[in-house]
C-alpha cells in the first residue's frame, strides 16, 4: 500500500482467479511476540484450499510458538471447511466460525494459549 491509501483501497489476501501469488515470504510475524498471546503479522496464502495452504502455515507457526493443536477460521474466506488437517502424521483441528473477521486466523498451541 502506498502512504495515502485509505481503508476503502482494500486487497485481499488471496489473489483473485487467473493471478499469481506473489513470490516471496509468506508468513511474517512480529518477532518480539510481543503482544501477550496475540500474534501480530501476516500471511498470504495462495489459494482458498484450507487442505492446500494450511499444513504450511502450521509448519511455519510451530517453528515459533510450539505445537498447534486447533486452527479457527471463518468459512466465507476459504473454499471448503475440512474438520481436520493432516500435519507430518498427525491431525489438527479446523473450527469455523462465522462471526470471525474473514483475515483473522486464530491458533491454540498445546500449552492452550490463544493467539
Amino acid at each position: 500500500m502506498t502512504p495515502d491509501t485509505t481503508d476503502t483501497d482494500r486487497t485481499t489476501a488471496v489473489p483473485p482467479t487467473g493471478q499469481s501469488a506473489p513470490q516471496g515470504p509468506r508468513l511474517r510475524l512480529d518477532p518480539t511476540l510481543a503482544r501477550g498471546g496475540t500474534l501480530d503479522g501476516g500471511w498470504w496464502p495462495r489459494s482458498r484450499d484450507p487442505d492446500a495452504e494450511l499444513p504450511e502455515l502450521i509448519r511455519d507457526l510451530e517453528c515459533s510458538l510450539g505445537v498447534i493443536t486447533r486452527v479457527a477460521l471463518n468459512p466465507d474466506a476459504w473454499n471448503g471447511a475440512p474438520r481436520r488437517v493432516a500435519i507430518d502424521g498427525r491431525r489438527v483441528h479446523v473450527g469455523w466460525f462465522r462471526a470471525m473477521n474473514a483475515d483473522t486466523i486464530g491458533v491454540t498451541t498445546s500449552s492452550m494459549k490463544r493467539s
